[in-house]
């Protein structure tokens, strides 16, 4: 009877706000359900392990934390907490350590029975069902911390609308950089052309994209590990990599550029640190499929090729210092013919459009005359890496311990030189915290330590700042996410209604970056300049100016900070809708205004 009692429990701690509730349930009360009557005996009859007993309490302290975070807000509780007498949050810790005490039996079962069948993947044949437990670990990520994933209303951030309109728009004909301008990367665009096959109006494409990308890079991650761990707990330990990197401030709400050079970049560390492990030197297929992931970074966000400058620098000198001279020319030979052959469609796509010169001109040169801080590169440099520290604390702690772990394989020079020349050149121009994510490539290799930290009373200390710090990580990000929100209170859903009474409507997205209206909508841009982007382009104000001026759209939407006035008058538009927007990563009230074009205008 205590089990049944203890399933109850945990469904009820488990299930931390209102609207997830009922599936919660139902989800843990029929998998409890099964664990108990199909492996209760087996369970009884084996020890459970020091170490299961630590992550199911582990694991309960943050269920309890979630508990009481969602539930103190609840009028149902204040109340409930005025009639007794006591705080909220006193009643909340109470009810929690009682659903605690309750649902520990229910939680040792499922953990015990989960760590059971995770294979420790020691050999090859083994392997793919470690792949399969990545690619499972994957998707519960991007779900939880991308807002692409179905369980967001929407994706609000900014730079992923800008993708996602540039590349559907390009199924219309119309090409990136001439017709539209956007300064961010070809190959990204074309991801997303990709993305928007499969949803024209959300991001659920880019979702399936994500998933691919992070079970790529946990697998190349997983292998990462075993150079330095002997396939002691690998699997284990890149699940804990996994949460510090998907759950922290860099990632900010997924579908950034460096996000998807996650995996490129880190196929190349790894045969790096193989070849100087290994003492051997790289084979023409790996330095071929170097050759193609560096084109992708090439192609989705330049700055981050820094990284193989350090990488091509330390190799050179290892082939040098083992006498293998004679292998580089062969080497760079067929890592240029990769990056050569996965660069042809581009540029031929391009130079079919006429748009070669375009492309190549505001992807590279305004990328690098426009964009950025007017500063010195070493001011820069500094304020990055201070902005980077205090944003990613865990990343930086995982990777400096990387550092350390790669001295007892005496590559920690190679970890050094990639490490700074990644830093130093995606972060030269521009103070941005998620563009420290690219350094996350690092931290596999400082998750590394977890393995030589025994459950013993001295290793209590470190293995508790370890697991506080992730979940507080993550819960950080989940609180100051959307996931919990209704589609109903979009500014998107609400101006979509607008939209919907024109036959053919058209909309400028004036002063401020892409808000998402194209997207859901499904609204192309009609002019080149379809929103106000984060660089010094002389004519892009002149160009929304003269739609706005002209009454060349149907609606304008405008975007300001709470408390900020319009920038201009719409002299031809009346205004039709106002809505408050809250951004939660930057804690910032952003007010949404559409206007519509007043009936009888002269259209100029």
């Amino acid at each position: 009877m205590y089990i049944y009692l203890s399933i109850l429990a945990f469904a009820l701690l488990f299930a931390t706000s209102a609207e997830p509730i009922k599936i919660g349930i139902l989800i843990i009360l029929f998998f409890s359900l099964y664990i108990f009557r199909v492996h209760n005996k087996k369970t009884q009859s084996c020890v459970i392990s020091k170490g299961t007993k630590t992550l199911s309490f582990c694991t309960l302290i943050f269920l309890s934390i979630l508990f009481i975070n969602k539930w103190s807000p609840s009028s149902n509780v204040i109340y409930l907490a005025n009639f007794i007498g006591i705080s909220r949050y006193i009643l909340l810790s109470i009810i929690a350590i009682i659903l605690s005490i309750l649902s520990y039996k229910c939680l040792l079962l499922i953990t015990h029975t989960v760590c059971s069948a995770i294979p420790q993947a020691k050999t090859n044949s083994n392997y793919k069902y470690t792949s399969l437990w990545l690619f499972i670990f994957a998707t519960i990520l991007i779900t939880i911390f991308s807002y692409c994933s179905p369980l967001y209303p929407f994706q609000t951030w900014v730079d992923p609308n800008c993708f996602f309109t540039v590349g559907k728009s390009i199924l219309d004909g119309i090409v990136p950089y001439r017709d539209l301008y956007e300064q961010k990367d070809p190959l990204l665009y074309f991801m997303h052309t990709f993305a928007s096959l499969i949803s024209y109006r959300t991001f659920i494409g880019v979702y399936l994209l994500e998933i691919i990308a992070a079970w790529a890079f946990l697998s190349i991650s997983y292998k990462l590990i075993n150079l330095f761990n002997k396939n002691k707990h690998s699997l284990f330990i890149t699940i804990i990599c996994g949460i510090v990197i998907y759950s922290s401030p860099c990632f900010v709400s997924g579908d950034s550029a460096e996000e998807f050079c996650l995996p490129l970049i880190a196929y190349a560390l790894y045969i790096g640190l193989k070849t100087i492990i290994n003492k051997s030197a790289i084979t023409p297929l790996q330095a071929f499929c170097i050759g193609i992931t560096a084109s992708c970074v090439l192609w989705i966000k330049f700055s981050i090729t820094g990284f193989y400058f350090g990488w091509i620098i330390y190799l050179i000198y290892f082939y040098i210092k083992n006498k293998w001279a004679h292998k580089i020319l062969s080497s760079f030979l067929y890592a240029f013919l990769g990056l050569a052959i996965s660069s042809i469609p581009i540029i031929t796509y391009f130079i079919y459009n006429n748009a070669l010169y375009v492309m190549l001109e505001t992807y590279f040169y305004n990328n690098s005359t426009m964009y950025g801080s007017s500063d010195s590169i070493i001011i820069n440099l500094y304020n990055n890496l201070s902005t980077s520290f205090n944003f990613n604390v865990l990343i930086w702690t995982f990777i400096i311990l990387g550092q350390i772990i790669t001295l007892r394989q005496k590559c920690a020079s190679y970890f050094l030189t990639t490490l700074c020349s990644t830093f130093a050149f995606c972060c030269c121009n521009v103070i941005h915290p998620y563009y420290s994510l690219i350094l996350a490539i690092f931290v596999p290799l400082g998750t590394t330590s977890l393995n030589y930290l025994k459950i013993k009373w001295p290793n209590i200390i470190p293995y508790t700042l370890i697991i506080t710090c992730i979940f507080a990580n993550t819960l950080y990000s989940i609180k100051n996410s959307s996931i919990f929100e209704s589609e109903k209170d979009l500014p998107q859903y609400k101006f979509d209604k607008h939209f919907n009474t024109e036959e053919n409507p058209t909309l400028l997205n004036y002063g401020f970056l892409d808000g998402g209206f194209y997207t859901y909508s499904g609204i192309l841009p009609s002019n080149k300049f379809f929103c106000q982007l984060n660089i010094k382009h002389p004519d892009m104000m002149k160009d929304q100016d003269s739609i706005a001026d002209n009454g060349l759209t149907k609606f304008i939407i405008t975007g300001r900070y709470k408390g900020a006035t319009e920038k201009k008058g719409f002299n031809r538009y009346a205004k039709i809708a106002e809505c408050q927007d809250y951004n939660h990563k930057e804690k910032v009230h952003l007010i949404y205004t559409l206007y519509k074009r007043k009936e009888n205008v002269n259209i100029k």
